[in-house]
């Protein structure tokens, strides 16, 4: 069975960058993921780009288009539109750039914490270039 993946994205003025981090989760080894992003009232060209990525992975690909509330609270307005189908979700920064494995090693790392400590627990991963 696939596990699908969601990641959540809060971006914000993120033009000179977010191209690269949607490009890296889509590079992920793991091959069922899907990207939920909010954009919180960018004033730069974070649309336009996100709008442009959506052309190229319209499969792949969903956006918000909400006001300046904040991180916080944009992040939550993610939960609260996540698919509710999705058996992981992931959270990221518009600025970090995925290693090609980052999904699926979390995905593993949970398994196996589901498996032999019988949690249901998530984890942290913040590596460099990680």
């Amino acid at each position: 069975m696939m596990n699908k993946v969601q990641v959540l994205l809060s971006a914000y003025n993120g033009d000179q960058y977010i191209s690269e981090q949607i490009q890296s989760i889509l590079n992920q080894t793991h091959p069922s993921i899907s990207i939920l992003i909010r954009d919180d009232g960018s004033t730069d060209l974070t649309v336009d780009v996100l709008e442009q990525l959506m052309r190229i992975h319209p499969n792949n690909i969903k956006l918000i288009k909400g006001t300046n509330v904040g991180v916080v609270s944009s992040f939550f307005e993610l939960l609260r539109a996540a698919d509710a189908e999705a058996d992981y979700y992931c959270f990221c920064d518009q600025d970090d750039v995925w290693l090609d494995h980052k999904v699926e090693g979390a995905i593993t790392s949970l398994k196996f914490l589901r498996t032999y400590r019988n949690t249901r627990d998530g984890i942290y991963i913040d590596l460099p270039n990680g």
